[in-house]
């Protein structure tokens, strides 16, 4: 019990009148209502508040003290159309006035990991004609890791590769797949490869296109796409994007798939196993159950 205490437990504050002490259960709660109320983020899919009970916090919520100074891990979702690393001085600026007023901590990092996009707005971006540069404010020193003031931020591979996936699906007619034989199951994982470097990222993925297509035209557009999405978001530069034509659509199947049933419409040709296998679902919606409960009252006993 004396270890565990410990470990819920962060500076002491002495004083003339006695010390303070305060729980790190207390600083993530107020670090995840600071995160949650900055626009345009979301709770993270690693989990929601769970109440406070035997000194449980906001899940996806880290803490770290030494001293008087405290350090945080945030995880959590943006909304499509949310330029991240904006988002993440926006959530940092929050947490740091809160932590700050309300416990005279100092904070000395917020580190952000964004686990995934959710749906909620249009995942565009502004196009730059060459390679972004990284603002002068922000670092590149780890793949994958952008490091800002007070704080670094990380995007998950998962989100490169929804972004690569919905790009596929506004450039209407293809389908990421690739040829994967009798492991179906697997085409959609499989299909967009990513590789995280210095501030970049480089792409690898397996298409399925209609057979009207021009496919070296169709590329050209699904590349500014995607470089449109990721760099535009992200704050990450795209290096390359490699694309592999895996399958070609039957004539009429594109324009069938897409237009309205009605009660005279054609049927549409079946797709190809792989291509169905590989159609990847839309972004996370965030319903009742992915919404975070409040936070429980100081007189109410909370629910595990």
């Amino acid at each position: 019990m004396a270890k565990r205490a410990e470990a819920m437990a962060v500076a002491r504050v002495p004083s003339d009148a006695g010390s303070l002490t305060i729980r790190d259960a207390v600083l993530a709660e107020i670090a995840y209502t600071e995160a949650m109320s900055t626009p345009g983020v979301v709770p993270p899919q690693t989990g929601l508040v769970r109440g406070l009970l035997r000194g449980d916090r906001p899940r996806g919520v880290q803490v770290e003290t030494a001293g008087n100074e405290v350090a945080f891990r945030l995880a959590l979702g943006v909304r499509g159309g949310v330029r991240m690393p904006d988002a993440a001085d926006e959530v940092r600026s929050r947490v740091v006035s809160a932590v700050t007023a309300k416990t005279g901590y100092s904070v000395r990092a917020v580190n952000i990991l964004v686990d995934h996009v959710a749906a909620g707005g249009p995942i565009v971006g502004k196009a730059s004609p060459g390679p972004r540069p990284i603002p002068a404010q922000t670092r590149a020193e780890a793949p994958g890791v952008l490091t800002q003031e007070l704080g670094t931020l990380e995007v998950a591979e998962e989100v490169f590769r929804d972004l690569v996936r919905q790009a596929v699906r506004e450039l209407g007619g293809a389908a990421v797949g690739t040829a994967s034989g009798i492991f179906r199951w697997r085409a959609a994982t499989q299909a967009v490869q990513v590789e995280r470097g210095l501030g970049e990222v480089a792409f690898s993925l397996g298409l399925c296109v209609p057979y009207e297509a021009r496919i070296p035209e169709m590329v050209d557009e699904l590349r500014r796409r995607v470089r449109e999405a990721v760099e535009g978001t992200t704050g990450f530069a795209v290096r390359v994007v490699n694309v592999v034509v895996e399958h070609i659509l039957p004539p009429g199947a594109a324009a069938a798939q897409a237009r309205p049933q009605s009660g005279q419409a054609a049927e549409a040709p079946p797709l190809p196993e792989r291509c169905k296998a590989a159609q990847a679902p839309p972004l996370p919606t965030r319903g009742k159950a992915a919404q975070a409960p409040p936070l429980p009252g100081r007189g109410k006993a909370a629910t595990p």
